[in-house]
């Protein structure tokens, strides 16, 4: 069941089979303890109950109270309390709510890396949480704390931008120039930043109408922009970093960047 359910994994519709995964999860949970020395009757006898009480999906869902989920809607990250929400991970139902936090940090994510590609590391982060745990039964005991404490980082990353003075899209082109194999100094940081700044109002300017990215002479231009910018990125960038750099941003620029009246 966990091998199934994670190979539907992040899809955000993977919430619909919540109640299932958590009622073999309970069952293996009882297993597992009767391989770390429980009685094995009284596992059996607890085992036993589990699956009787709960042989119709549908009847175990109806008997699940409603305080057992957490709370539906837009998935705000800086309006959540995340000591309350810890709190309430550990109360009733802690598995339901784990699986349901997951769903939302996973639509989350996938508003944010839209933003900024650069974030699919931590979409790979939350799937090596999930991986671990949904593999061993040990480990949900502690599964729900590290979906918060994961929620905690995902809010720390929204405030990046502001944090760093940069837009949204500021923020993804500068995180794209300064991924790079050698450490940057806070200095070269700083002329990366600025740059970055310099490349936004530059793309801004342009005049570049809707559906740019058809047009060849636009898009070279914007494309001759780029590169005009970039060749002052600070001396750490050789050239074929520059190079890739420039490949990078006007990516970035084709998939983000809409002329006027553009949806």
């Amino acid at each position: 069941v966990s091998s199934l359910y994670k190979a539907i994994l992040p899809d955000k519709d993977a919430g619909a089979y919540v109640s299932h995964v958590h009622l073999f999860r309970e069952v293996v949970a009882e297993i597992y303890k009767a391989m770390q020395g429980a009685s094995i009757n009284q596992v059996l006898d607890e085992a036993r109950e589990l699956i009787e009480t709960s042989m119709y999906l549908n009847s175990y869902i109806r008997e699940t109270p409603d305080d057992a989920y957490l709370p539906e809607g837009h998935f705000d990250l800086s309006k959540i309390d995340y000591d309350e929400l810890a709190q309430s991970m550990k109360q009733d139902h802690p598995n339901i709510k784990a699986e349901q936090l997951r769903s939302q940090l996973t639509q989350r994510l996938e508003q944010m890396v839209r933003q900024n590609p650069t974030r699919v590391d931590y979409q790979e982060k939350l799937k090596q949480i999930v991986y671990k745990n949904s593999d061993n039964s040990a480990n949900n005991a502690i599964y729900p704390q590290e979906l918060v404490d994961f929620a905690r980082q995902l809010h720390e990353e929204e405030l990046r931008a502001k944090r760093e003075g940069l837009s949204e899209e500021g923020l993804a082109i500068f995180d794209l120039l300064i991924r790079i194999d050698q450490p940057l100094s806070l200095e070269d940081r700083e002329q990366v930043k600025t740059l970055t700044k310099e490349l936004l109002d530059s793309l801004k300017r342009e005049d570049i109408g809707i559906e740019w990215q058809k047009k060849q002479q636009t898009s070279g231009a914007i494309d001759d922009s780029i590169k005009k910018i970039l060749g002052k990125l600070p001396a750490i960038y050789d050239e074929a970093t520059y190079n890739q750099k420039c490949v990078d941003v006007f990516h970035y620029t084709l998939t983000h960047f809409q002329g006027p009246g553009a949806a």
